[in-house]
């Protein structure tokens, strides 16, 4: 039973989420860039905030690491009845506004040449990938080039600096970026930690989101 939006069969929150990397690393960049659209769950004015300066927020990062080290080692006698307090769970937004029902949805899933073969069929548009990639978080990490790779110079970097590599022998650009999204565990740029880019994109993406963002980030060719 779900007991104020606490499900048992669903206990791990970055299992929920796809969250591959660590419990540290989820809070870290939790605070770094706060929770964009959590106002749509929450009954507040605004979502929370960033607050690691990468993110446009006040915090250096050693701060950020002291305050998610104090709140993972904050302890008092806990109860089921505080973890049901906390109601931190899973919920249908309180504001849908901009929500349009529509087909439903089919997630483009993990098998790269059949991901390949469904987004060749859609006419992919950089702008709508771009909104795409804004309201997916992407930007959050990628738009400083301090946690993942910068947005800007995506493309000419993939040809440039990767392809040439043996292991990326027969790849196209579009075959690299779409492999990085859907399985990121697969290979990390270097100077990148691993594991910090949600592994869950096959199931949140549809073939015609994932053909806008492809075309959004190979349209990213000027360093």
């Amino acid at each position: 039973a779900i007991d104020n939006g606490y499900n048992p069969d669903e206990p791990d929150r970055l299992g929920v989420v796809g969250w591959v990397s660590s419990l540290d690393q989820y809070i870290h960049t939790t605070l770094i860039h706060g929770r964009p659209g959590s106002e749509n769950y929450w009954d507040s004015e605004q979502g929370m905030a960033a607050w690691g300066q990468i993110g446009g927020g006040p915090l250096r990062d050693d701060q950020l690491k002291d305050l998610g080290e104090y709140i993972q080692n904050y302890e008092r006698d806990w109860t089921l009845e505080d973890l049901l307090a906390v109601n931190q769970f899973g919920i249908v937004p309180l504001n849908p506004a901009g929500v349009v029902l529509g087909e439903p949805f089919v997630p483009v899933g993990t098998n790269i040449n059949i991901a390949l073969a469904e987004i060749a069929a859609v006419p992919a548009d950089p702008q709508t990938g771009l909104t795409l990639y804004a309201s997916f978080g992407c930007e959050d990490c990628h738009g400083g080039g301090v946690s993942a790779p910068l947005t800007e110079g995506t493309a000419a970097r993939v040809e440039q600096e990767r392809l040439p590599l043996p292991q990326f022998e027969g790849y196209t650009v579009e075959e690299y970026l779409v492999e990085s999204i859907l399985n990121p565990g697969a290979f990390t740029a270097p100077g990148y930690q691993s594991g910090l880019m949600p592994a869950n994109f096959g199931e949140r993406l549809s073939a015609e989101d994932l053909a806008h963002i492809v075309a959004y980030l190979m349209s990213q060719d000027a360093e």
